[in-house]
């Protein structure tokens, strides 16, 4: 089952990105992302770090019933 996450990290990293987009659609929302994805968020972090996995990142679920507030329709059809 496809789940959403917010994943931010706090150094610009290419290859993280990369990653991060990898994983399945993902939308770019205040510095951090929101990504679907069918794995589970210990995974995601292993995944996005095994490059260098000492960086400071965090990976936080979504609840997609219980969401509110204004910003680009096109991150409002992840929670659909």
């Amino acid at each position: 089952m496809k789940k959403l996450y917010f994943i931010q990290y706090f150094k610009e990293d290419l290859i993280i990105e990369n990653k991060i987009k990898s994983l399945g659609r993902a939308f770019k929302v205040f510095g951090g992302w929101v990504v679907e994805s069918t794995i589970e968020a210990k995974q995601i972090h292993e995944f996005i770090t095994e490059h260098n996995n000492s960086m400071s990142i965090i990976v936080f679920g979504i609840d997609k019933s219980n969401y509110y507030g204004r910003y680009d329709k096109e991150l409002w059809n992840f929670f659909k």
